[in-house]
C-alpha cells in the first residue's frame, strides 16, 4: 500500500508542474528551449538525469549480471566522454545555436551547413525512426515497473504513466521537463542510497565480492574482456571514443542548444554536474553482478535483476522509493527525448507554416500536435507488443544513431563541411549500418565504429567535392 501511495502522489505532483509552467509558454522558443534562459547549473542537473537515465538503473545492472566486470571498463570510458563533450562542445553549440536562432538538432545541423530541405527531411526522419523505438522501450519499462506498485495490469500502468508524461510535457515544454527532471534527480539519488543500503545489508562490498568469487571467479576476474573480445584497456579506449560521439544524440544536443550561458565557468559547472551523476553507475553494475548470489536460479531477462533484488530484500517503503527512482530514470529518458524529437520533426513543417502565414501561437499548437502523434504511435506499439523492457535495443538504437549523425554534428566544430557533405554522411553511413545489422556482420560495437568512420569520411569527401563543383559552398 505504501509504494502505491508514494507513486500516486508523485504522479499527481508531476501534473501540477505542467500546470505551473504552462503560462510561460508562448512561442516555439519558449516551448522547445525555454527561451535559452536556463542556467548551466539548472540545465546540468536536468542533463544529469538524462545522461544516467534508464540504462543506469536497469540496463547497467542487467549488463553486469550478463557480462560481469567488463561493464566497469566500458563505464570508465563514459565519464571522460561526457566531460569532453560537455566542456568543449556545449558552449560552442549554444553560441552557434543562438546565432542561427534554431530550436532543434535538425535546425542546427541544417542551418550550420547552409540550409537545404533534403538535409532537414533526412535528419528529421532518421531521428524520428530511431527515437520511436526508445519511446516504446521507455513505456514498456514503465508498465513493467509500475504494474506491481500500482496494483494494476501492465497495460494500465503503461497508460497511466504515459499519460502523465505527455500531459506535463505538452503544457510546460522544456521548463516542465527540466523541473521534473531535477525533482526526479532527488529520487534517483535516494535510489542510489537504497542500492548502497542493499550492499551494506549483505555485508558490504567485501563480503558480496567474496560470495561472487566463490560462485564464479570469472565474473569479477575474467580471462579476457569478454563479451567484447578485447583487453580491458582496449574496451576502455573504444568506449571512450564511442561515448564522445554518443553525445551527438539529438536529445543530448538539445540541452546544449538550450544553455543560457557560454562562459568557461558556465561550461565547467554544466560539465561537473553532468558527469557527477555518472559516478553512481559502478554501484548499479556491481549490484547486478551480485544478482547471481542474491537471487535463486538464472534470470531469463537480465534487465529484471534490479527490481527482483529489491522485491526480494527491501521493505515496502524502500521498494516504493526505488520504484519512483527507476520511474524517474525512465521518465527522463522519455520526456526529454520526446521534446527533442518533436522539435526535429517540427522543422519539416516550418516551410508550410510560413507559406500559410501561421502565427507563433498556431506554430506552437502544431508542434504540440506532432508531440501527441509521436507519443500515440509509441503507446500503441508498446501496448500491442510483449512487455519486455528492451533496454538493450534502446541503447543499441542510440549508439547506431549517434554513429550515423556524429560526422556532421561534432566534426562541424573541427572543420565545417557543406550541406551535401552532411546529407551524404548521414545517408551513406545509415545504409552501411543497416546492411551490417541485417546481414549480422560484426558485433554491435564494430558496426557502430564502421558507420562512424564512414560518416566522418563521407562528410569530408562529399564536402570537398561540393566545394570543388560549387566554390560558393561553405
Amino acid at each position: 500500500m505504501i509504494p502505491k501511495v508514494i507513486a500516486i502522489v508523485y504522479l499527481i505532483a508531476l501534473l501540477g508542474v505542467g500546470l505551473v509552467y504552462r503560462k510561460g509558454v508562448k512561442t516555439r522558443l519558449d516551448y522547445y528551449v525555454a527561451g535559452r534562459k536556463l542556467t548551466p547549473l539548472v540545465l546540468g542537473l536536468s542533463f544529469a538525469t538524462a545522461v544516467t537515465g534508464v540504462w543506469s538503473y536497469i540496463g547497467a545492472p542487467g549488463s553486469g549480471y550478463a557480462y560481469g566486470v567488463p561493464e566497469f571498463a566500458s563505464f570508465a570510458g563514459w565519464i571522460p566522454g561526457v566531460a569532453i563533450v560537455a566542456f568543449i562542445w556545449a558552449p560552442r553549440v549554444r553560441k552557434k545555436a543562438a546565432e542561427l536562432g534554431t530550436t532543434s538538432f535538425t535546425g542546427f545541423i541544417r542551418d550550420a551547413h547552409g540550409g537545404g530541405y533534403a538535409l532537414t527531411a533526412l535528419i528529421s526522419i532518421v531521428t524520428m525512426a530511431a527515437y520511436v523505438l526508445t519511446f516504446v522501450a521507455a513505456l514498456k519499462g514503465l508498465g513493467v515497473m509500475f504494474s506491481p506498485v500500482l496494483g494494476v495490469s501492465y497495460v494500465t500502468a503503461l497508460l497511466i504513466c504515459g499519460v502523465v508524461i505527455i500531459v506535463y510535457s505538452l503544457m510546460g515544454g522544456l521548463r516542465a521537463v527540466v523541473f521534473t527532471d531535477i525533482v526526479g534527480l532527488g529520487f534517483m539519488i535516494i535510489t542510489f542510497g537504497t542500492v548502497i543500503w542493499l550492499i551494506l545489508s549483505q555485508g558490504g562490498i567485501g563480503a558480496v565480492t567474496a560470495r561472487i568469487n566463490e560462485f564464479n571467479p570469472e565474473l569479477l576476474h575474467p580471462p579476457t574482456g569478454a563479451p567484447y573480445g578485447a583487453t580491458m584497456a582496449g574496451i576502455w579506449i573504444s568506449f571512450l571514443v564511442l561515448y564522445v560521439f554518443y553525445q551527438a544524440l539529438p536529445h543530448y544536443w538539445h540541452y546544449y542548444i538550450s544553455l543560457g550561458e557560454t562562459t568557461n565557468k558556465g561550461a565547467a559547472i554544466f560539465t561537473l554536474v553532468a558527469t557527477a551523476s555518472v559516478c553512481m553507475v559502478p554501484f548499479f553494475i556491481f549490484t547486478g553482478i551480485a544478482g547471481h548470489v542474491l537471487l535463486p536460479g538464472v534470470l531469463e531477462d537480465p534487465d529484471t535483476v534490479m527490481p527482483m533484488i529489491f522485491q526480494t530484500y527491501a521493505n515496502p517503503v524502500i521498494f516504493g522509493l526505488f520504484s519512483i527512482g527507476v520511474f524517474t530514470a525512465i521518465m527522463t529518458t522519455f520526456d526529454g527525448s520526446l521534446l527533442a524529437t518533436t522539435a526535429c520533426v517540427d522543422e519539416l513543417f516550418l516551410p508550410l507554416y510560413e507559406k500559410r502565414g501561421q502565427t507563433e501561437a498556431q506554430k506552437l499548437r502544431w508542434g504540440r500536435t506532432i508531440m501527441v502523434a509521436l507519443w500515440a504511435v509509441a503507446v500503441i506499439w508498446a501496448v500491442t507488443s510483449p512487455p519486455a523492457l528492451m533496454v538493450k535495443l534502446l541503447v543499441l538504437g542510440w549508439v547506431g544513431l549517434s554513429a550515423v549523425v556524429a560526422g556532421p554534428t561534432l566534426c562541424y566544430f573541427i572543420k565545417p563541411g557543406t550541406k551535401w557533405g552532411a546529407f551524404s554522411a548521414i545517408l551513406v553511413s545509415l545504409i552501411v549500418l543497416v546492411v551490417l545489422s541485417v546481414r549480422g556482420l560484426l558485433g554491435w560495437i564494430e558496426q557502430a565504429f564502421v558507420a562512424l568512420a564512414v560518416s566522418i569520411a563521407v562528410y569530408y569527401i562529399a564536402s570537398a567535392i561540393e566545394r570543388k563543383v560549387s566554390p560558393s559552398s561553405q
